[in-house]
């Protein structure tokens, strides 16, 4: 039974049918348009492979197509208006699929920010997961990330809230900081700090360090333990894998995405400002924090960067490095899916571990 201050099971009008985990319309199309031009890519990655062989040894033929469709995808969004990319993001379809059966979906106001729970249906879990969805803090939602957040719940045993915190560049920082913070104590209310685990992927796991640093200096209670999924940690960073890792990581369709979403979050801001690339921050006295990367991606090297500053200041940082990876390819269960159920495994460990 879940306990008395989370929200009832929502009714069947329940919002859209999309938050429900089914697809619309425009989902439908989405998809349809999506595989067309998945099976171009296809194609051409097959032919690419019979001439060069394959661009990694350990990938399999649809691994790498898959990749290919990510990065042309990822170059096509960076080149629209941001209310167009925003727009684009949101309807691509995000089904729950199986997983719909094994979880409940519940909006909730935390305060003033859009949230949904997301409940396992069976077991009853003290531990709640604390989720800052990725997107370089001007894509995505909760919506786009439910399927992830879902695996985790179930691997974790645990609960989780998520919540649509502020986007640039309409929002720029630190409406993202100020809104992950204030879920954050919304949620203390309901729940003690030991049995919460804050967790984000991507620039959802920066924003989630960002918070922990925010809430320590404020002296706020911090969470029993963080999940960090291919932070980005640094917006100021010319790492060496950011170039060493363009080639085969995602990301690297358009080299300036990152950069330019960086511009539009922080609108003139200090990028070293360590609410913003908390990396460049003070970290002693946070809770322990597992990190995973992939090991062809970007952002490898500041995940390596923030283990090793967190292990410097005393904190227990656990660096795990996926190799032929790429960027949070944990929500790619059905094309990585042993690595990808493998990592969860873990996350489900250390979960556990800091209980």
């Amino acid at each position: 039974m879940a306990p008395g201050w989370l929200p009832s099971p929502p009714p069947r009008t329940y919002d859209s049918r999309r938050r429900r985990g089914h697809i619309t319309i425009h989902g439908l199309l989405a998809t349809i348009l999506l595989a067309l031009l998945f099976i171009f890519h296809s194609v051409g990655v097959a032919l690419r492979r019979l001439v060069r062989g394959p661009l990694r040894p350990a990938w399999t033929w649809r691994q790498e197509a898959t990749v290919r469709y990510l990065r042309w995808l990822a170059c096509h969004l960076s080149r629209r208006p941001i209310g167009r990319m925003q727009a684009l993001v949101e309807r691509m379809p995000a089904p729950l699929g199986r997983l719909s059966s094994r979880v409940e979906l519940r909006s909730v106001d935390v305060g003033s920010i859009p949230g949904e729970w997301i409940v396992p249906r069976e077991g009853d879990s003290a531990v709640t997961l604390y989720y800052l969805h990725g997107g370089g803090y001007v894509l995505c939602s909760v919506a786009t990330h439910r399927h992830l957040i879902a695996r985790l719940c179930l691997v974790a045993q645990a609960r989780a809230l998520g919540i649509n915190y502020r986007l640039g560049p309409q929002h720029p920082f630190p409406a993202a900081l100020d809104d992950a913070v204030a879920g954050y104590r919304w949620l203390l209310q309901h729940q003690p700090a030991r049995r919460i685990i804050i967790a984000g992927d991507s620039a959802g796991g920066g924003l989630a360090v960002a918070t922990m640093i925010a809430l320590r200096r404020s002296g706020d209670p911090l969470p029993a333990g963080a999940v960090l999924l291919s932070p980005w940690v640094d917006l100021a960073s010319e790492d060496d894998s950011l170039e060493e890792n363009a080639h085969v990581d995602y990301l690297g369709g358009d080299p300036r995405f990152l950069d330019r979403m960086a511009g539009m979050y922080l609108g003139g801001a200090d990028r070293r400002d360590p609410l913003a690339s908390p990396v460049h921050g003070d970290l002693r006295g946070l809770p322990p924090l597992l990190i995973q990367a992939g090991g062809v991606e970007m952002l490898l090297d500041q995940a390596e960067r923030l283990a090793q500053r967190a292990r410097s200041a005393g904190v227990d940082a656990e660096l795990q490095v996926w190799p032929n990876m790429v960027h949070v390819w944990q929500a790619f269960g059905g094309l990585f899916a042993r690595q990808a159920r493998e990592a969860l495994v873990e996350i489900g460990s250390f979960v556990r571990r800091v209980q």
